[in-house]
């Protein structure tokens, strides 16, 4: 039942990965680096491709009782991605913050 329902979350995010990416090659300016983008893109990918993988191993091996240390380990992996989320909103902040910042600057140009 979950190896199906994540399985589905991670094609969903596949797409987006995927239109990210093609966003990101068609895309004259950035709000940061392209490479950095790129690397957090597939970062993401990764962890979804990872929990994926255990998801399909937990159902064709068909565990049913987890070990407490999987456990711990899954605990750690849910706090990791709540800190990734936190970072990438906070980025999605950071282009309000810049372009604020911008718009001071370029009307301190006109004044000055």
């Amino acid at each position: 039942l979950y190896a199906e329902e994540i399985d589905t979350l991670e094609r969903k995010a596949d797409a987006i990965t995927h239109d990210t990416l093609a966003q990101l090659h068609t895309a004259f300016i950035t709000p940061f680096d392209r490479d950095e983008i790129h690397q957090l893109i597939n970062g993401m990918d990764d962890i979804l491709d990872i929990m994926q993988d255990v998801a399909e191993s937990m159902s064709l091996y068909d565990i049913h009782r987890v070990p407490p240390e999987a456990k711990a380990m899954a605990v750690v992996t849910e706090n990791c991605c709540l800190c990734v989320q936190s970072v990438v909103k906070l980025l999605h902040g950071q282009r309000a913050v810049d372009s604020q910042a911008l718009s001071s600057d370029q009307r301190a140009g006109i004044r000055g």
